[in-house]
């Protein structure tokens, strides 16, 4: 089964929508989901991840599905380097590189400034949520990895399910299927507006499927568009070649 992950295309986040540039985005990206085979199509409830689905999907007459949980996972906490009241990423290096606990999938929610935010019981909502939204497909979280009862040559495998949504979530929901610290992804990677994120089902093993990243945000509709790359959300100047 593939999993794509789209970013929103460049966002006004003063009305929850795009900017002039993130409707050019989208429109560019309609582009190339029209050529893609059968898939099947979910979309977060905030309004920037629906107009950029609505462009890609509604000369095609697809309705996405809306779940909930696929929202933004902007939960303010405290960050005490900056002095300011954030989401539960974007630190400066100097003080998260310190909290060895950041580093764990297990702990990164413990330390005091994500525990006054419940940082943990909104990360395992999400989780479970997803894990009951996977399971549906025929994939069973088991400790680390996934069960299958699909055989190796299943045509279900080839599923390919497309969710518009954003930055924060795609990363917690990748390092929940790779047993890794969301904050090592939320810190250390950039996903571009209107890019693509796509993780596929390994399943060489009869019974057992774990997710790879085939690609992370891809954003080649946008250099065939000659459109540049947004940096919303990037501390620093985008490579665009």
């Amino acid at each position: 089964m593939k999993l794509i992950f789209i970013r929103h295309g460049d966002p006004n986040y003063e009305i929850d929508s795009l900017t002039q540039k993130g409707w050019k985005e989208a429109e560019l990206l309609a582009q190339r989901i029209k050529t893609w085979p059968k898939a099947e199509y979910f979309v977060s409830p905030l309004g920037r991840a629906q107009d950029t689905a609505r462009v890609c999907l509604e000369k095609l007459k697809i309705t996405p599905v809306l779940l909930p949980w696929l929202k933004e996972f902007h939960h303010p906490v405290y960050h005490p380097e900056q002095n300011i009241m954030h989401g539960p990423w974007d630190f400066y290096p100097s003080y998260w590189t310190k909290e060895k606990n950041y580093y764990d999938p297990e702990l990164w929610y413990t330390t005091h400034i994500m525990k006054e935010a419940d940082i943990e019981g909104k990360t395992k909502a999400v989780q479970t949520s997803f894990d009951e939204f996977l399971e549906k497909y025929g994939y069973k979280r088991e400790k680390g990895y996934y069960t299958t009862k699909h055989k190796i040559m299943d045509e279900d495998k080839d599923r390919i399910l497309v969710f518009f949504c954003h930055f924060g979530i795609t990363a917690i929901l990748m390092a929940h299927m790779m047993n890794i610290s969301p904050l090592v992804v939320l810190q250390n990677f950039f996903m571009p507006p209107s890019s693509l994120t796509i993780l596929c089902s390994e399943e060489r093993s009869p019974g057992e499927a774990a997710f790879r990243t085939q690609v992370m945000g891809d954003t080649s509709h946008l250099l065939l568009g000659k459109e540049e790359v947004s940096s919303a959300g990037f501390f620093t100047s985008v490579f665009s070649l």
